[in-house]
């Protein structure tokens, strides 16, 4: 492998100046940001002496006020530390009463500023009754128990109304099917009671008919009866006398030739 030392060459000059402009910024910038440590270790001090003349007796008002400002806060925080047992049971008690307690429900008390109402005694917040926006107490409400108890037995009857609405719907469709096969079955009976009306007009003219045949054949039968009633009369007769002639007996309608 051969080296072109003149490549090489090459790119060791542009390293170099590009090293060079590197070092030559950096030189520049810490000239142009020097610190005056001379003039830094100066304005330290002053600011020391000045510290030590308002931390001596009679020194600046307004480290005087800061701290009468500092005492005050201080007294409040411990009278607010000392509050605070208290004020953290009275808060545990107010939220066991909202989960499970039996009495009515309050809330905060604003007054019309907005601004929370507080027991100079205690230094318990006032509590009063819920109200809705035109200032009435909203009813219904109770702890979180009650309302829980209240959700469980309304979803009880809920559910009992549904399986009861159930019933009824099948009981309506049971009805509605039992009532359409009733009327399949009344339409049968109305079709069978047609079929008989027709066949009863038909056969009334038959039956008429029959009847006054029969009335005839009964007449018919009856003069035949008397008509052989009264042969057999003659016939018994005829031992005793002469057979009657034909001018004798016209209404018979008999053929005494063919009797000799």
């Amino acid at each position: 492998m051969t080296i072109n030392w003149t490549r090489t060459g090459k790119i060791l000059v542009f390293v170099d100046v590009a090293l060079s402009l590197m070092f030559a910024f950096w030189a520049y910038g810490v000239y142009r940001h020097r610190i005056e440590f001379p003039a830094e270790s100066k304005a330290r001090a002053d600011e020391i002496d000045r510290f030590k003349k308002v931390l001596a007796p009679g020194g600046d008002d307004a480290l005087r006020g800061a701290e009468a400002r500092w005492q005050f806060a201080l007294r409040n925080l411990k009278s607010a530390e000392e509050r605070r047992p208290a004020l953290v049971k009275w808060y545990a008690e107010q939220l066991e009463a909202l989960r499970t307690g039996q009495g009515k429900v309050q809330a905060l008390v604003y007054d019309k500023t907005g601004k929370l109402q507080v027991d100079p005694a205690t230094g318990q917040p006032r509590l009063g009754p819920v109200l809705n926006a035109a200032g009435q107490e909203i009813p219904g409400l109770a702890s979180l128990d009650k309302l829980s108890q209240n959700y469980a037995k309304a979803q009880v009857d809920l559910h009992d109304a549904l399986q009861q609405s159930d019933a009824a719907l099948a009981e309506v469709r049971r009805l509605t099917d039992q009532i359409g096969g009733l009327r399949s079955q009344l339409a049968a009976r109305q079709e069978e009671l047609k079929r008989s009306l027709d066949q009863h007009e038909y056969l009334q003219p038959l039956l008429y008919n029959r009847q006054v045949e029969v009335q005839i054949l009964t007449k018919r039968h009856k003069a035949l009866e008397s008509r052989l009633e009264e042969l057999k009369a003659r016939n018994e007769g005829q031992a005793f006398g002469p057979w009657p002639t034909a001018a004798a007996t016209p209404e018979w309608g008999i053929d005494h030739d063919q009797f000799g």
